[in-house]
């Protein structure tokens, strides 16, 4: 299918008086502030490419746009929610007194949509899209053709979720898109549908730049537009990365000592199992590997049934024959065994931070 059909070259010449002076790609720094999970998704790609989040308030949507205003972000990312937001213009408002350049994740499905007024009331504003392509039909052609026409920097994004006929899709696009058209082919966490696979995702890569070159185009594969996220919606009880330093620790003595002897840390990360973790030290006490030549590094998430008193009794009766640290991990809040604010990661890598081994 031609992307100008005979319809679509008629829409154009109509709305060509619209076309601003110039238009480029954007080069700045663009945050992505994803928000409103439960609103029904208009570009049907906010699953794939991280629109979904928690709904913000009007206070919080400010106050992101305040911290990308202070890390010197050129332009903010919203995901397809906003053209429903009955706030929209307000929100608008507040980014352009903070000389924030707003862009819009779309598709052809906002066009088709009863939002269309809204979407016109956008472009008005000088609001900027990044258009989420792939779906073949005149409607998208009439779409990509107004935005092309109506906005200064226009963007285009191939979401690759599924193997199809990309190649022969990307091919029949105009040059003007072709040059502004960037990929991002998303892996599923949970693999609840189909993706492409990385060799896939080169095969079908080389097989799209064939394509437009026998179709007499170019293209340059460009990955997904410069999107920095920043996302400040983080809960109060959430701790960031710590530095600690061992509430106790032992060092061993036992000849011979020399710098660097140290080849293996173990770092263990726990909460509230006293009787279990003793168990486990017990154990990597008793391994064949020389004393001197290993270490052991318990991250303690915040332990309220006395581990700690537990492991210091424990470990007098090797002191200086085994090397190990006790590093305690306090929290904000209180937690439940089996709830979701283990940090486990994050006690590792805390352990990292002074393990002299491997």
């Amino acid at each position: 299918m031609s992307f100008e059909s005979a319809d679509s070259k008629h829409f154009l010449n109509d709305i060509a008086p619209l076309a601003p002076p110039f238009r480029d790609d954007f080069k700045g720094r663009l945050y992505f502030l994803p928000f409103a999970q439960d609103e029904i998704c208009l570009c049907g790609k906010c699953f794939e490419t991280g629109g979904f989040s928690e709904k913000k308030s009007r206070e919080e949507i400010y106050l992101s746009l305040k911290k990308a205003k202070k890390s010197e972000y050129q332009g903010v990312l919203f995901p397809c929610y906003l053209i429903s937001q009955h706030d929209v213009f307000d929100i608008l408002r507040a980014a352009k007194e903070l000389g924030l350049i707003v862009f819009v994740q779309l598709s052809v499905n906002a066009w088709l949509s009863p939002h269309r007024s809204r979407l016109m009331a956008l472009i008005r504003e000088g609001v900027e899209f990044n258009i989420i392509l792939g779906q073949a039909s005149d409607a998208e052609n009439e779409f990509v053709g107004y935005i092309h026409h109506s906005t200064l920097h226009p963007h285009y994004t191939l979401v690759g979720v599924s193997i199809g006929s990309l190649a022969k899709y990307i091919a029949q696009l105009p040059q003007f898109v072709l040059d502004r058209l960037h990929f991002y082919f998303p892996l599923d966490p949970i693999e609840t549908r189909r993706m492409f696979l990385t060799s896939e995702i080169y095969q079908s890569l080389q097989k799209i730049s064939s394509q437009v070159r026998k179709a007499g185009k170019h293209l340059e594969i460009r990955g997904p537009k410069g999107v920095d996220i920043y996302e400040p919606y983080i809960p109060n009880d959430r701790d960031l990365e710590p530095d600690l330093d061992p509430l106790f620790s032992s060092m061993c003595e036992i000849p011979p000592v020399s710098a660097g002897e140290i080849e293996v840390s173990v770092i263990v990360p726990t909460f509230n199992c006293r009787d279990y973790i003793l168990n486990v030290v017990r154990h990597l006490f008793k391994q064949d590997l020389p004393p001197q030549c290993y270490e052991i590094i318990v991250v303690d998430d915040g332990s309220t049934d006395d581990t700690q008193k537990a492991l210091h009794d424990f470990l007098k009766a090797f002191e200086k024959e085994r090397n190990f640290q006790y590093l305690f991990f306090s929290r904000l809040g209180p937690r439940k065994r089996g709830d979701s604010q283990f940090r486990a990661g994050i006690a590792r890598n805390a352990g990292v931070k002074q393990a002299k081994g491997r």
